[in-house]
Formats: structure tokens, sequence, C-alpha cells
């Protein structure tokens, strides 16, 4: 057979050396093909623990947010509530308000729907309420330029204004509430989603939603309205010890 192939060096290069040529280009596409599956299996699964982790940081900014909204809400409240009685008694308050803040696009980056969309309608009131706001400091500033230029206010001016301040206060209550019920949902996300494999619920499940029943809420709000009482208290305390001293 060694001679057969030796008297026809074209068979055996073809024969001999081909079929050793052809084994190594299939070992290196096979290899090359799973390398090429492999990685892109972990790309997926990658940007998928990617997408989870923004999600989960995202609840936690949510959280940072309506808790500092909510102290914001009581403060401007607070502070409609001075300017109405300073109107009322037919003079000027040279205070402002504050516009509210809000992360750019927070709503696209939950892994919820639920959440997001709840996000989205809470976003829209505040961004209302700064335009409120926006449009009373305006009228509040005509009223001082009309008192810097040495003319009189008219009463029934001050009467409107008054009135518009007192539904505005009523507004920021419905907006209390609202930042609350998305608190409450965000946290009940963030405390499930602790309880949660991150691997088998996060990369490999494909909805992030969570079902809560009403119990469960109603629990989680009398928690965050028991945290809300005591730091009232507790600002009131450190007001009146600092009035005092």
């Amino acid at each position: 057979m060694y001679r057969y192939f030796n008297d026809y060096p074209f068979v055996k290069y073809y024969v001999i050396e081909g079929t050793s040529s052809g084994g190594a280009f299939w070992g290196a596409f096979w290899g090359a093909f799973f390398a090429f599956i492999f990685g892109l299996v972990t790309y997926r699964l990658t940007k998928k623990w990617d997408r989870y982790s923004q999600h989960k940081n995202s609840l936690v900014k949510l959280d940072n947010l309506l808790n500092r909204h909510l102290d914001e809400i009581a403060a401007v409240q607070f502070q409609a509530k001075d300017i109405n009685g300073v109107l009322k008694q037919g003079k000027l308050s040279h205070a402002r308000f504050r516009h509210f803040k809000l992360p750019k696009d927070l709503e696209m980056k939950f892994g919820s729907l639920d959440i997001a969309n709840r996000y989205l309608a809470y976003s829209s009131s505040i961004s209302r309420t700064n335009g409120d706001m926006e449009s009373m400091n305006h009228a509040l500033t005509r009223f001082e330029d009309l008192l810097i230029n040495g003319q009189v206010l008219r009463k029934e001016n001050l009467d409107l204004m008054a009135d518009l301040l007192g539904k505005f206060e009523k507004f920021l209550q419905g907006l209390t509430n609202r930042a609350k019920e998305t608190l409450v949902m965000a946290r009940l996300h963030m405390n499930r989603l602790k309880s949660k494999n991150s691997f088998t619920f996060g990369v490999l499940n494909s909805n992030w939603e969570l079902r809560f029943t009403p119990e469960e809420i109603r629990l989680e709000t009398e928690r965050l309205d028991k945290e809300i009482e005591q730091i009232t208290k507790q600002s009131k305390e450190e007001i009146e010890k600092t009035l005092n001293s």
C-alpha cells in the first residue's frame, strides 16, 4: 500500500495529506463555532444581568427621590399656608416657591411596567406642580414690582391669589398621597427582590413584574406612615430646641 501511493504522488497528496488537512479545518471550524455560541450566550446573559441591576438600582433611586419629595412637599405646604396668611392681611410676602427636581428618563430604567407607569404618572403631577409654582412666583413678583413703583395693590387681586394658594394647598395634599403610594410600591418591590435569587429571577426570568396582596400594601403603608410621623416629630422637636436655645 505504501509503494502504491508512492508510485502516484498526486493520489498520495490528496488522499493522505488532504485528509489530514481537512480534519484540522473542521476542528478549527467547530472550535470557532462553539466559541461564537458561547460568547453570544455570555453576552446575552451579561446584558440581562446589567438590565436587572439597573432595575434594582433605579428602585433605590426612586425610594430616595420620593423620600426627599415628601419632605419638600411638606415644606411647600407650610410655605403656601404662610404666604396665604400674609395675603389675607392685605400684605405681600417675599417668599417664593422652589421647583421639585426630577431625574432624567428614570422611568426608562425600570424593568417593571407597573412601577414605570406609576412613576410616570407621579412625575407628570410634579411637572404640573412646578408649572403652578412658577405661575404663582411670577404673580407675586409682579405684585412686588407694583409696590416698588409706588402703586397700590387691589384687594381683589390679593384675594384671588389667596384663593389660588388655598386650592394649591389641597392639591399638595393629593400630591403627598400619590408620592406615598408610589413609595409604598417601590419598597414592596425592593423587599420582594431581596428574597429572589439574582440569577434565576434576574437573568433567566424575562418578566420582573410583581404582584402584592391588599394586606401587604396596607402593612407597608402603615410602616411608612409611622416612619413619617416619627420624622415629623423629631423635626418639630429640633425646631423647638433651636428656638429655645
